[in-house]
């Protein structure tokens, strides 16, 4: 998918230096919001918040990733614990179903 081609190739970088993670909150590309452009990022974002993107493994080569408003400044590549929490609280049933069905498609 090449609109994203370097947000996928950041992604694989990150989770290849750090193999024990399984989620990443980060600063959204451009090309990630340009994606959104006809939903949820054609809204100018109020004073103080920031499009990120928080990412959960599914497996070495598959990941979820969420569009989100988030506060401006968060450090680079946040904690575990933060990127779990953020994407605990942006899935919806629909992404974790489509979660389901790729983790069980990898045990296949």
């Amino acid at each position: 998918m090449p609109v994203t081609d370097q947000a996928t190739k950041s992604d694989v970088v990150f989770f290849r230096r750090f193999p024990k993670r399984q989620h990443r909150l980060r600063r959204a590309y451009p090309s990630e919001i340009a994606q959104h452009a006809n939903d949820v990022a054609r809204e100018p974002l109020p004073p103080g918040l920031e499009w990120l993107v928080v990412i959960r493994r599914v497996d070495g080569r598959r990941w979820v990733r969420l569009l989100t408003r988030g506060p401006a400044g968060l450090p680079p590549d946040a904690s575990e614990n933060l990127a779990m929490l953020m994407f605990m609280t942006e899935a919806t049933a629909e992404v974790v179903e489509l979660e389901t069905l790729l983790r069980a498609d990898t045990a296949e």
